[in-house]
């Protein structure tokens, strides 16, 4: 399959009950004989004072997620509760 889906920015993602709103966020499909989309995706949400940002890059086999926060001082994931930690059970 062949093409580019592109998502706009404002819309959302839900991760583990927290609700990001999309800075960014495109599939690519770029294997003609098979399905195999590749994300790129920015999002960001609010925890207490900080703003998270999760960006995650890859296709279904090897999808890479972090995290950041502003203000720096934390990595974005440690101000999630373990469950919700993405990047370090799938990054």
């Amino acid at each position: 399959m062949l093409g580019r889906l592109e998502l706009e920015e404002g819309g959302r993602v839900y991760i583990s009950e927290r609700t990001f709103t999309i800075t960014r966020a495109t599939v690519n499909f770029t294997n003609e004989n098979t399905i195999e989309p590749t994300l790129d995706l920015q999002a960001q949400t609010r925890i207490s004072e900080y703003t998270v940002t999760i960006n995650a890059t890859g296709g279904l086999k090897d999808l890479e997620a972090s995290f950041t926060s502003d203000p720096v001082g934390h990595r974005g994931s440690d101000l999630l509760p373990p469950a919700e930690r993405i990047g370090e059970q799938y990054g």
